[in-house]
C-alpha cells in the first residue's frame, strides 16, 4: 500500500463510487492505479449465462488495476 498523502502529492485524485457501480470491465483499456480508501471492490467475471463469479474482494489499502500498467504491449487491457 502506498500512503494515499504520499498519492495526492504525486498526483493522484480520488474519486467515489456508487454501490455496484462498475469501475472498469474485462477488455477494456487500463490507464489507473486504484488504491481502495474505503468500503470494498468485488473483482468478478461473468460468464455466457451471467452468472458471477467473484475472483476477490478488494479492501481499504488494497490496490487493484495496477499490472497491465507495467506491460510492455502498447494497448493495455484489463
Amino acid at each position: 500500500m502506498i500512503k494515499v498523502d504520499r498519492l495526492l502529492d504525486l498526483g493522484a485524485s480520488t474519486k467515489k463510487y456508487n454501490s455496484n457501480e462498475i469501475i472498469f470491465e474485462e477488455g477494456t483499456e487500463c490507464y489507473y492505479y486504484y488504491q481502495l480508501v474505503s468500503g470494498s471492490v468485488r473483482w468478478l467475471q461473468v460468464n455466457e449465462d451471467g452468472k458471477e463469479f467473484v475472483q476477490d474482494m478488494i479492501e481499504p489499502g488494497e490496490c487493484f488495476g495496477e499490472f497491465p500498467l507495467f506491460d510492455e504491449r502498447e494497448k493495455r487491457t484489463c
